[in-house]
C-alpha cells in the first residue's frame, strides 16, 4: 500500500527590504524632485550600510528643501556613522536653522550619544521635556554607556511609563528590576537599543508594504518598531489609522486620525491624512477643513499646498486651487502632478492660453505621456485651433496607440477642419479600441451621418 503524500502548506514570504529598495528606486526615476523621496532612499541605504550614499541621497533632499528637519537628522547620523562626527553636528547645531522645532533637543542628543560623546548628550538632555518617553530613554541610554547603572533603571523606568512598547523592550532586555544592569556590558545593552529616531520613516514604510499585500501582523510588528525608534502616542495613532486606510477600513482610519490630533493637534501628518480620508469618502469640505490647518501648521511642504488644490479642484474652487497648486510649484518647480492639475485648472476656469502654458512646460521637462497630449489637445480645441490639437492628438497615438481617448478627439479635430475621411478613420480606431460608452455611442452617431 502506497504511503499518502503529504504536502506542506504554501508559505508566503514578503522580503520587504527588497520590496522597499525596488519601489523607492522605481519612485526615484520618476520624481526625483520629491525630497520625501530623497530622504526615504537614503534611509533605505542606510539600512543596507550604504552610508556614503546614504548621505547623498539625505543632500538632495535638503537640496529639494533645505528645512527639511528628519533629512538634515538621517544625514547627521549618516556623517556620523562615515566618521566624520564633527561635520554632523555642526550640521544639526546651535546655530542651525533646524534649533527651533520641537523635537531638535532629543534628536541631537540622540546623534551626540550616537557620536559617543556622551556628557554632552548629558547637557543637551537637561531641561528638555518629552512627554513621550525619549527624552528618559535617551538619558537611560547615556547613563548606561557611562556605567551608571541605577540612574539608567530610573530613568528607563520613567520612559517605560509613558510607552508600553518601550516598556516591552525593557523587560525583554531586563533592565527595570531591582538588579537589573547589574550583570549587563553597558555598551553591550546600549547597542541592542534603536537609536537612531529618523529610521522610523523606514519602519513606517516597510509597515505599509506589508499592509498593501494583505500581511496585517507584520505591518502591526512594523509599526510597532516605528514606535521604539521613535516612541510617539500620537504618531502611533496615525500609524494605526494609516494601516486601517490601506486595509479599507475609512471609518475606523479617521477615527485614529481623530486621535491622532487631539494627542497633538499640530502634528501635520494627521491633518493631511485626514483630509485624504474624508477627500476619498467625498466628504470635501471636511478635506478642504483638515488641508487647511495642515498649510497653516506646514506652509512650505509642497505636497500640502497641492493637496488642498485637489480638494478645491474637487469642491470646484478652482480659483482657489490655481493658487494652491502655484504655492506647491513655487516651493518645488519639478512638481509635475501640481503643474498638470494647475492646467486642468486653468482650463475648467476656461483660461487656455494659461492651460496651454503650463502643459507645454511639461513637455519642455520631458514629461511627455499619451495623456498630457490628450489634455494639451483638448486645449487646443477649446481654444478654438483644431489643427495644433489634431498634431496633439496624432503624438499621443504615436506613444501609446491603445490609449482610446486620442482616437477618438482626433475625430473631432479633423471634423472641425472639415477632413471628413481623417475623421471617419480616427473614430472607427477608437471603437475597435473602445465600444461601450457614451463616447462611443457619439463616434457610432457620427460615423452614421
Amino acid at each position: 500500500m502506497e504511503k499518502e503524500s503529504v504536502v506542506a502548506p504554501v508559505q508566503i514570504i514578503l522580503d520587504v527590504k527588497a520590496a522597499a529598495r525596488k519601489l523607492v528606486q522605481g519612485e526615484i526615476q520618476v520624481h526625483p524632485g520629491y525630497a520625501d523621496l530623497q530622504n526615504r532612499h537614503g534611509l533605505v541605504q542606510m539600512f543596507d550600510g550604504d552610508h556614503e550614499k546614504a548621505a547623498r541621497s539625505f543632500r538632495e533632499a535638503l537640496a529639494i528643501n533645505p528645512g527639511y528637519f528628519w533629512a538634515a537628522s538621517n544625514l547627521g547620523f549618516a556623517l556620523v556613522e562615515m566618521g566624520q562626527p564633527d561635520e554632523a553636528l555642526t550640521l544639526f547645531g546651535p546655530e542651525s536653522i533646524f534649533s527651533v522645532e520641537d523635537d531638535y533637543g532629543v534628536c541631537r542628543a540622540a546623534l551626540l550619544l550616537r557620536a559617543d560623546r556622551l556628557e554632552e548628550a548629558l547637557r543637551e538632555l537637561d531641561g528638555e521635556d518629552s512627554a513621550e518617553g525619549y527624552r528618559d530613554h535617551l538619558l537611560g541610554l547615556c547613563h548606561l554607556r557611562l556605567g551608571d547603572r541605577e540612574s539608567a533603571r530610573r530613568a528607563f523606568l520613567e520612559a517605560a511609563g509613558t510607552c508600553p512598547l518601550l516598556d516591552r523592550l525593557y523587560r525583554q532586555q531586563e533592565f527595570l528590576g531591582p538588579s537589573a544592569l547589574e550583570k549587563v556590558s553597558p555598551r553591550d545593552a546600549a547597542e541592542t537599543i534603536p537609536l537612531h529616531p529618523g529610521m522610523h520613516a523606514l519602519m513606517e514604510f516597510f509597515a505599509e508594504i506589508y499592509a498593501r499585500h494583505g500581511f496585517r501582523s507584520r505591518a502591526v510588528e512594523s509599526y510597532n518598531d516605528a514606535q521604539l525608534y521613535w516612541p510617539h502616542r500620537a504618531r502611533h495613532a496615525w500609524n494605526v489609522g494609516r494601516l486601517a486606510s490601506w486595509l479599507g477600513e475609512s471609518t475606523e482610519a479617521r477615527r485614529h486620525f481623530h486621535e491622532a490630533i487631539k494627542l497633538d493637534p499640530e502634528a501635520v501628518d494627521s491633518h493631511i491624512a485626514l483630509g485624504l480620508e474624508y477627500a476619498a469618502a467625498g466628504k470635501v469640505d471636511e478635506a478642504e477643513t483638515a488641508f487647511e490647518r495642515a498649510v497653516e501648521l506646514r506652509p512650505g511642504f509642497a505636497d500640502v499646498r497641492y493637496h488642498l488644490g485637489l480638494t478645491y479642484m474637487e469642491g470646484g474652487r478652482f480659483a482657489d486651487a490655481i493658487e494652491s497648486f502655484r504655492a506647491a510649484l513655487s516651493i518645488n518647480p519639478s512638481f509635475h502632478f501640481a503643474r498638470m492639475n494647475l492646467a486642468q485648472a486653468y482650463r475648467y476656469e476656461g483660461d487656455m492660453e494659461a492651460a496651454i502654458r503650463e502643459y507645454e512646460a511639461l513637455l519642455a521637462s520631458g514629461r511627455a505621456t499619451a495623456d498630457l497630449y490628450l489634455n494639451l489637445g483638448l486645449a487646443f480645441l477649446e481654444h478654438g485651433d483644431p489643427v495644433r490639437a489634431e498634431d496633439c492628438f496624432r503624438e499621443g497615438i504615436s506613444i501609446n496607440p491603445d490609449f482610446s481617448l486620442n482616437h477618438y478627439y482626433l475625430g473631432v479635430a479633423c471634423q472641425r477642419q472639415g477632413k471628413r475621411h481623417n475623421s471617419r478613420l480616427a473614430w472607427k480606431q477608437f471603437l475597435e479600441r473602445h465600444r461601450e460608452s457614451e463616447l462611443a455611442e457619439d463616434a457610432r452617431r457620427m460615423l452614421d451621418e
